[in-house]
């Protein structure tokens, strides 16, 4: 624990970091902490997606428009993509197998947990919050489910990341158009290149919110049986088998 962040380990099906990181390369790497390769994953997931115009191919093979997706999709970004977007998966996999024994250990063997920090710039503590508040807010604003749990560096890019989405993508003007029942408007007004990473990040963003609070309820109760434990219980008592 820091004054800016928190990072917990827990148990965690690997399939569930797998599967994020087939939705959009690094956000795997978020639910397990490891947010240094998230960050890089990420702005290569933009970067190269963008580039590749993949998502471009994606809107018109949806259409049925395969000959379109075939001609828009640009082979030199596209092949040096496909490599980075299977090793996010499988890496993330790979992790979360070895995060999960090493969580074992840790549950068995750690004493002590550290339940709040101090700074001038920042403050940071654990206490039991609602999961579904984290998930609410990060359907609203993507990104604000992070600074919920105090996960500041992470709301911080995910807001960077988010807003450069919403407005390249014209999502707000969609929302609008949407809403005044002018929806040939719309479309056209939206840019399938940067619309479609918006599914990926409003749904991973609300699952994270929600997952991250969970986690850190476990954690703050744990720390709060432990501190009791140490200082209350007697040595001579006997746990029941």
């Amino acid at each position: 624990m820091s004054s800016s962040g928190t990072n917990i380990q827990t148990h965690i099906s690997p399939w569930i970091p797998l599967w994020w990181s087939a939705a959009l390369p690094g956000f795997g790497h978020f639910l397990l902490g490891i947010n240094l390769t998230a960050y890089v994953l990420v702005i290569f997931e933009f970067i190269v997606n963008y580039m590749a115009h993949i998502n471009d191919a994606i809107y018109f093979s949806m259409l049925g428009d395969f000959e379109g997706a075939k001609h828009v999709i640009n082979l030199r970004w596209f092949f040096g993509y496909i490599g980075i977007y299977m090793f996010a998966m499988y890496d993330s996999y790979r992790r979360a197998v070895d995060q999960n024994k090493l969580f074992l250990l840790a549950y068995r063997y750690t004493q002590n947990t550290s339940a709040s920090e101090l700074t001038n710039l920042n403050r940071n503590f654990m206490d039991v919050t609602s999961p579904g508040l984290g998930l609410i807010w990060s359907f609203i604003t993507p990104g604000t489910g992070a600074i919920f749990v105090t996960r500041t560096p992470i709301f911080i890019f995910a807001m960077t990341y988010w807003g450069i989405t919403a407005v390249f993508s014209h999502w707000f003007e969609g929302i609008y158009y949407t809403a005044i029942g002018d929806f040939e408007q719309a479309r056209n007004v939206l840019q399938p290149a940067w619309f479609l990473f918006i599914p990926s990040i409003i749904t991973f963003s609300m699952y994270f919110g929600y997952h991250d609070t969970v986690k850190e309820n476990k954690a703050f109760k744990l720390s709060q049986a432990r501190y009791l434990k140490d200082n209350y219980q007697s040595k001579a008592f006997k746990k029941p088998v």
